[in-house]
């Protein structure tokens, strides 16, 4: 199960500049089921073995910029 939590900045200046800051936070859990990485330890109480999965990308910033050219533009629009 993945659980996240998402956020993001985005920033509009005057002159055509645009910068975009995305975050995310989030964690994978399962329950061992004899993938490589994971093996069953209790098969009577497979909860005790609940936690932290592969993948887990915990954090995950960017960012990321746009610069708006005026080439095609009538003046004044």
């Amino acid at each position: 199960m993945y659980h996240v939590s998402k956020t993001s900045l985005n920033k509009r200046f005057a002159d055509g500049f645009n910068i975009l800051v995305p975050y995310a936070f989030g964690k994978n859990l399962e329950n061992p089921d004899g993938n490589v990485r994971s093996y069953i330890k209790n098969a009577h109480n497979l909860s005790a073995a609940y936690g932290p999965a592969a993948p887990d990308i915990q954090q995950r910033p960017s960012v990321s910029n746009l610069y708006e050219l005026s080439v095609g533009r009538e003046p004044g629009v």
